[in-house]
């Protein structure tokens, strides 16, 4: 003897995908890691804000800090992104000349995102959460 169940199967939710219009904002951040070089390691930590436009790009200022000596006070930098559907990405600051690369991966809802750097020599990432729109 079997027993039959009228229960509707669950509800899935629907997929929500990303595009750079999914950061728009400004974000605060704090990363640290290492920098490491020829045979050394030192660590470093850099906080501030970023200005994400909708469309690809944006700017920011941060403070960057390398084996406890400040490198970089409120350095002004620009920055470009990309992002797939699926919320993976990639974004490149430019801080007078001096590249960061990092991928990223975006909360569909774009409140926040984790990066982890791809530069040879650099072992860092993060998060940025948006504090306003």
């Amino acid at each position: 003897v079997g027993t039959a169940s009228a229960a509707a199967p669950p509800a899935t939710r629907a997929s929500r995908s990303c595009s750079k219009a999914t950061l728009k904002g400004t974000y605060i951040f704090y990363n640290d890691g290492w920098l490491v070089a020829g045979g050394t390691s030192k660590p470093f930590s850099i906080a501030g804000v970023d200005h994400f436009n909708g469309t690809g790009t944006g700017h920011s200022v941060s403070t960057f800090d390398v084996n406890g000596k400040v490198v970089n006070a409120n350095s002004a930098s620009t920055l470009t992104y990309a992002i797939k559907a699926d919320c993976i990405g990639k974004i490149v600051f430019d801080t007078a000349g001096s590249i960061g690369r990092f991928n990223m991966y975006v909360s569909p809802s774009g409140h926040f995102f984790s990066l982890v750097e791809t530069d040879p020599g650099s072992v860092g990432g993060g998060i940025e959460s948006r504090v306003a729109r």
